[in-house]
């Protein structure tokens, strides 16, 4: 005798969609409104947190939100499904979070193939560590950033490059004055490559100089991507880009225009002034 799906009771709808992979709770939940209704219950998504099979960094199930979980478990399924190769991979350039403030941050996960790359900040600083499937206790490499030197104006920024396996880093550093010598302020610019032997060193660190931003500090905003760093600074008397190349570490600096309440900028074509 087959039963209607109205017959089950509640708790054996929740006990059920805590035993699917997160992916699947969210496909399913289009089915209807009952499942979508129960897919939000926090039990669901506890449950599914518990039994899943992909890495997962520990979380306090008590009070991290219920979104948080959700948004968590399917971010790192699909990881895990393209480190295994069950997806296939586009060549294209990930962003990652930046990492700012000095509170304790929760990992950030992504991929640098064949390696998953973690990053997470503790009390000693930011640290790197990559991992080969199938051994997620014993890192090949860790990389560790003390954040004494990250000043307040902007953050440790850091994108991976799928193309070529290769991982940047980049934040401001301020070395601060001494007896011998006065504060310096450079931007600091590490890459990690993966060698055709599946092994992660690193092949690239600049230190360019910057301007002190001085009291401008808090009007300035860094973002990295497609190869460059670029420094808005939007004090009133100073308003310029500055780009910097992180494989040659050449920089230029471009006027910003404003109208408005909108900041426009005149960028050249940016690779052919530094091609790679």
């Amino acid at each position: 005798m087959s039963l209607d799906f109205s017959f089950f009771a509640d708790d054996m709808v929740l006990e059920i969609l805590g035993h699917l992979p997160a992916l699947d709770i969210v496909r399913y939940r289009k089915v209807c409104r009952r499942i979508y209704q129960a897919s939000k219950e926090r039990s669901v998504w506890i449950d599914a947190f518990l039994r899943a099979q992909c890495p997962l960094p520990s979380l306090d199930l008590e009070t991290t939100p219920t979104q948080d979980i959700e948004r968590l478990l399917v971010r790192m399924e699909i990881m895990d499904a393209k480190w295994s190769g069950i997806r296939p991979r586009f060549p294209q350039m990930d962003k990652k979070p930046s990492l700012k403030g000095s509170s304790l941050t929760p990992p950030i996960y992504d991929l640098m193939l064949p390696f998953l790359v973690e990053t997470k900040r503790d009390g000693r600083g930011i640290t790197y560590a990559w991992y080969r499937r199938g051994d997620l206790q014993n890192p090949t490499l860790e990389y560790q950033i003390s954040t004494n030197f990250l000043p307040l104006m902007t953050h440790l920024h850091s994108y991976i490059d799928i193309v070529r396996s290769a991982l940047y880093i980049v934040y401001p550093q301020i070395v601060p004055e001494s007896p011998d010598s006065e504060a310096r302020h450079h931007l600091k610019i590490i890459k990690f490559e993966c060698s055709k032997e599946n092994a992660v060193t690193k092949t690239l660190e600049h230190e360019i100089p910057m301007q002190d931003p001085g009291s401008d500090e808090r009007m300035c905003e860094l973002s990295v991507n497609n190869g460059y760093a670029t420094l808005f600074r939007y004090a009133t008397n100073h308003r310029v880009i500055e780009l910097f190349h992180l494989e040659t570490g050449r920089t230029t600096t471009y006027p910003v225009h404003v109208r408005p309440t909108l900041l426009y900028a005149t960028i050249p074509i940016l690779n052919r002034l530094y091609p790679s």
